[in-house]
Parts: structure tokens; sequence; C-alpha cells
């Protein structure tokens, strides 16, 4: 038991590292991206500061998530067995699911805190974060400037039929039919 928790509080502390480290390598990126639309439409620093990145921690959060800690259990599992931790342990006896089991108990904590994160807390700072950026990023989408394709149109003779219209670039244009069952044909004139 002793050695359960070892592992699980040396694991998670790998863990919330890496992922601070993350969110601040990724908030000064984007921010070094981005300074120039910000300045150039108005925003304030108060505002990017104190609205925008706390509500794009979430999302660097969610997509760092996994990487974190598989990179803490690797780092965790060479440096146990640098010290000759692991070899100890199988000498004296415990066997190689025992020692995941502590690696398995982290892993599903954090899955399960995930699980709720990404499903309650990521969609609503999402919000404010996609408001913002539409307010004051160049490249935003739904802008003049950035193509919008049509939806897709449903035959009421045939349910199972929809039919996209795309125009290309070089213009063409290209009607494609996606049938039930996976077919797809292609005709361009």
């Amino acid at each position: 038991m002793t050695y359960d928790l070892h592992i699980i509080r040396r694991l998670f502390t790998g863990y919330v590292l890496l992922i601070a480290g993350l969110i601040i390598f990724f908030v000064v990126l984007h921010y070094v991206e981005y300074v120039d639309d910000f300045m150039d439409r108005g925003a304030t620093m108060k505002d990017v500061f104190l609205v925008y990145y706390p509500n794009y921690v979430p999302e660097i959060v969610k997509l760092t998530s996994p990487l974190a800690l598989f990179i803490s259990a690797i780092f965790l599992t060479s440096r146990l067995s640098q010290r000759l931790e692991l070899a100890s342990l199988q000498t004296a006896g415990v066997s190689l699911y025992r020692l995941m089991v502590p690696f398995a108990i982290t892993g599903l904590l954090v899955s399960t805190v995930m699980f709720g994160f990404n499903g309650w807390i990521a969609p609503e700072t999402n919000r404010v974060r996609l408001a913002f950026e539409q307010d004051y990023t160049k490249d935003a989408p739904g802008r003049a400037g950035v193509r919008q394709y049509p939806q897709a149109e449903c035959s009421r003779k045939r349910p199972f039929r929809q039919f996209l219209r795309a125009p290309l670039d070089d213009g063409y244009k290209r009607y494609v039919t996606a049938v039930f069952r996976g077919r797809i044909a292609a005709s361009a004139y």
C-alpha cells in the first residue's frame, strides 16, 4: 500500500508539472502568434489575459492531458528502473501486474476527471473563447473572405441520399452524391 501511494503521488506530480509546463508553452506560443491581431482589432490586454486565456486553458488541458500522463508514466518508470527499484521489487517476489496497479489507478482517476472536464467545463469555456476569437482575430471562422460551403440537402423521395454541392477553388463544380451504404459517385463539369 505504501508503494502504491508513493507511485501515485510521483506520477500525479509529474502529470501536473507537465500540464503546467505545456499550458505555459502553448499560451506563450499562441500569444506571440496572435498579439498583432488582438492589437489591430482593439482587444485590451486585460481582456486578452483575463478573459481569453483563462478560457483557452481548459482546451489546452483537454488536448495535452493524455500526452502528459503518458510522458509522466514513462519518465517515472525509467527513474524507477534507473534506481533499481523495479529490479529490487521483482527480486522480492512482486509480480509485474502488481507493479502496474498504481499506474492503472492513476490512469483511471485521470480519465474519470477528464471525462467530466471534457463534457461540462471545456464546452462552456470554448464558447467564450470562440466568441472572443470571432471578434478579435483575423482568421476566425465565419468572417468575410473565408469560404462557407453550402450545407447538405436531403431529398424527400430518398431520405438516405444526401446531395452536397461544393465549388472548387479552380472554378470547376463538383457534385458529390453520397449514397446510403457508402457508395460515392462524383461527376465534374
